[in-house]
């Protein structure tokens, strides 16, 4: 069964994306970058949708790496 809202790193388009939520801010902003470097290339692609749901998921990424969500 699949979900009615889309769930981060489990897209059509997100192959290789893997959502950790640990709290050592090195590998968050690490884990950031990867995921800008895929959104850019969604965006590139036309793929606005993919693109603004990684944003969202990237703000939160930082916000939890910066301490501001805690």
């Amino acid at each position: 069964m699949e979900s009615a809202y889309p769930v981060p790193g489990r897209g059509p388009n997100d192959k290789n994306i893997n959502i950790n939520r640990s709290k050592d801010p090195k590998m968050l902003f690490k884990q950031a970058d990867e995921i800008e470097k895929t959104m850019l290339e969604h965006a590139r692609n036309l793929e606005f949708e993919d693109a603004a749901r990684l944003r969202d998921e990237l703000e939160d990424i930082r916000n939890t790496a910066m301490g501001i969500n805690d």
